[in-house]
């Protein structure tokens, strides 16, 4: 909350005057907390400012970075939009809540809801799509990526993917202690498997969240920071922040989404997705339709408003309800590209059972992900194999024999998008390898 205080001079006054004068002045005390309003702010442009500060060579990763979403964009763009449940991957997440007080250590409960929020929101199953107005509803996507608390920890043990810790630093997610265990905080899990967030105080509550771009910080911090009021949307929530958009937000982030604004206020930048209409800035609390000539108004006369019920503006968690298809795109583009290793994660196998089911034959599929063309390599390349490919729910959609010498290609063009198990047997030995179809 920012106050601004005012001196006053004046000339001699009488005794009423002043007792009126002081009378105002504390009705204007008064009324500061009701008049000021806490915006929403999130830190991540922040820290990829001082990132590139401390080092400048990741301007250059993140063009490079931005040439291979590009490319990869304009091959594959989306295929499914409309909330159809097709699931590309499911992220095994786990929460570490670094609490200094009893109301920082949030439940089990709320940490549940949240997981709840993000599935809604990027399944495109969330209930306030309505609130998007007509022209801009052919544009809401299913993103085709959903959540899940880790089941598995990183050495193979059981896990509720929930771990805290009583901390004697306050703000501790202000620095960089909440990721060093040495100095009070939580080590992150392996970010190539799993999303950490740490759920921690930042700054008392003015910073919601932040996280860090693909490409622009080191592994040991590769998750989310964010503050214990805006986690989930039950529990110790706090209005308007409390509907759990705070993470929707801020995993687009992590997924490579940029502000919808583009951090900047002069329609000079964008957020290099096409159908997100550019706007002058970012947009608070709940706007009226359309918004043109306000500061978060439309940079173009040919857009019909901004897109302030996007998730990555800066409006109230009552007003954020939709990710366009172009977002969904980049988001998948970033999965693809350089947090693929989500795909082979057992973080979440007894959830979805899909897992690597043994180890004794030694085989690989490549190209995984692809676009529907597979071909599997084993070590005894004179043994007979025998493939058998079904969905995560059992059902066989490819079955083949191959002999010695054969190519050993499977096509699964005809098929959903989304997971796939390959179960191979050869030399009386068998594997199950997760296949990803794109």
């Amino acid at each position: 909350m920012k106050v601004s205080f005012f001196i006053l001079k004046f000339g001699p006054l009488t005794i009423p005057m002043k007792k009126n004068l002081l009378l105002l002045l504390l009705s204007v005390i008064v009324a500061l907390p009701t008049i000021a309003q806490h915006n929403r702010s999130c830190g991540t442009h922040d820290r990829y400012l001082s990132a590139v500060a401390n080092d400048p060579a990741i301007l250059q990763r993140r063009a490079a970075l931005e040439q291979q979403v590009q490319a990869w964009i304009a091959k594959n763009g989306i295929k499914k939009t409309n909330g159809t449940n097709t699931i590309l991957v499911t992220v095994p997440v786990v929460a570490h809540v670094l609490y200094y007080n009893a109301a920082q250590n949030i439940s089990d409960a709320q940490i549940l809801s949240q997981i709840e929020v993000l599935n809604q929101d990027y399944g495109l199953r969330n209930p306030d799509t309505s609130l998007t107005p007509s022209v801009f509803k052919p544009l809401m996507a299913d993103v085709q990526i959903q959540f899940c608390m880790a089941t598995t920890d990183p050495a193979g043990n059981p896990t509720t993917g929930i771990e805290r810790r009583a901390v004697t630093v306050t703000r501790i997610g202000n620095g960089n202690k909440y990721y060093n265990y040495s100095q009070g905080g939580l080590a992150i899990w392996d970010a190539n498997n799993y999303l950490n967030f740490w759920i921690c105080d930042i700054d008392g509550g003015g910073t919601l969240g932040y996280t860090y771009l693909p490409g622009t910080i080191s592994a040991n911090k590769d998750g989310i920071v964010i503050d214990p009021q805006y986690f989930g949307n039950t529990g110790t929530v706090s209005a308007p922040y409390d509907l759990g958009r705070t993470l929707t937000h801020e995993v687009g982030h992590w997924f490579n989404l940029e502000h919808i604004w583009a951090d900047e206020s002069a329609c000079a930048a964008d957020d290099y997705v096409s159908d997100t209409p550019q706007q002058k800035g970012e947009n608070y609390g709940c706007p009226s339709y359309p918004q043109t000539t306000q500061s978060g108004g439309r940079c173009s006369t040919t857009d019909p408003s901004s897109m302030y019920m996007n998730y990555m503006d800066y409006t109230d968690d009552a007003c954020m309800v939709m990710f366009t298809a172009g977002q969904a795109a980049r988001m998948q583009a970033a999965l693809t590209q350089y947090r693929s290793g989500l795909f082979s994660s057992l973080g979440c196998s007894t959830q979805t059972g899909v897992q690597q089911l043994t180890n004794s034959l030694h085989a690989s599929i490549y190209p995984n992900p692809s676009e529907g063309i597979f071909e599997f390599d084993l070590s005894d390349r004179s043994a007979l194999a025998i493939l058998t490919v079904t969905d995560i729910s059992g059902r066989v959609v490819f079955e083949k024999s191959y002999r010695s010498g054969d190519r050993k290609v499977f096509d699964l063009t005809a098929y959903e998008n989304g997971v796939y198990l390959a179960h191979i047997q050869a030399n009386n030995s068998e594997t199950t390898l997760r296949v990803v179809n794109y």
